[in-house]
């Protein structure tokens, strides 16, 4: 076996070169984050209305966490991407582009 003579996880070059996944990502994660935070707001409100039955009650704030949660991971791919797409590239002391 040979051994890793560089970084495993080295940053992007230029993550501008590739706008499909700038593209892909508001196109998956944007719908899916709108859509998931919807539906947890609209479980958690039934779950006030049905405050008194507490068997039913537990699946929907189950449920209700997992699409909070789930809206939290998209929306942080989504900044993650917009922010290094839109960030400007860095320009490094002693290197000419």
């Amino acid at each position: 076996m040979g051994t890793a003579n560089r970084a495993a996880y080295q940053p992007a070059a230029n993550p501008r070169t590739k706008p499909i996944v700038f593209w892909g990502v508001w196109l998956f994660f944007g719908p899916s984050v709108i859509g998931s935070f919807v539906m947890a707001y609209r479980l958690i409100r039934e779950f006030v209305a049905d405050w008194g039955d507490a068997t039913s009650a537990a699946p929907l704030v189950m449920l209700a966490i997992f699409l909070g949660l789930y809206g939290l991971l998209g929306a942080w791919a989504l900044w993650s991407v917009t922010s290094g797409y839109l960030r400007r590239p860095r320009i490094q002391p002693g290197k000419s582009e």
